[in-house]
């Protein structure tokens, strides 16, 4: 799965602890055979929302806050999506230009096929 989700979001190896992760997150969030429930539901005892999930290696554009920015700047940045944070409703998106990782919970992501 892990391997699928690099190629298919055009990564390098170097993001494979990224696609693990977020590999790992989907797995605890959709039903096991053995137990016939999610971990998640097992866990919290009750059924996770999916409407969060996105696709590994979309486009996001994130805002950047006012007081980080001047009045005619830009006010979002491209950025690709690499996964999710436990218990929070931010995810982690990679900055292409510095080549970081960020956490941010203000995005609006482009998941087109295409």
């Amino acid at each position: 799965m892990t391997m699928c989700m690099l190629l298919d979001a055009g990564l390098d190896q170097r993001f494979w602890g990224e696609a693990v992760l977020t590999a790992t997150y989907i797995q605890n969030h959709v039903p096991s055979k053995s137990i016939g429930m999610s971990p998640f539901e097992c866990w919290y005892n009750r059924k996770p929302s999916l409407e969060h999930f996105r696709i590994f290696g979309c486009e996001a554009w994130v805002q950047i806050p006012a007081e980080k920015r001047k009045k005619m700047e830009v006010k979002s940045r491209k950025m690709v999506f690499v996964g999710y944070l436990n218990q929070h409703k931010a995810c982690r998106l990679l900055d292409t230009v510095s080549d970081r990782i960020t956490i941010s919970r203000d995005m609006k992501f482009v998941e087109d096929m295409s």
